[in-house]
């Protein structure tokens, strides 16, 4: 194959694409995620690949040991 054509086919279909975004997604500042030890299944994400909504099913509590730290159920 020809090398240098293949590169400025990348680099036109790459310039068509920037022409038809219509956003461009820049980097998000830091998050800090904190959560109680009672609370399992979890690890700090925040989606589950590009589903948010899952990664609250996989979590549940542990209620003895919330129960052992805080005396509250």
């Amino acid at each position: 194959f020809d090398e240098a054509k293949r590169n400025e086919l990348f680099k036109k279909a790459y310039l068509r694409i920037l022409e038809q975004a219509y956003w461009i997604n820049l980097p998000g500042g830091a998050t800090y995620i904190a959560w109680w030890p009672w609370v399992k299944g979890y690890a700090g994400e925040l989606t589950i690949s590009y589903h948010e909504g899952d990664v609250y099913s996989h979590i549940w509590l542990d209620q003895d040991l919330r129960y052992e730290m805080t005396g509250r159920r």
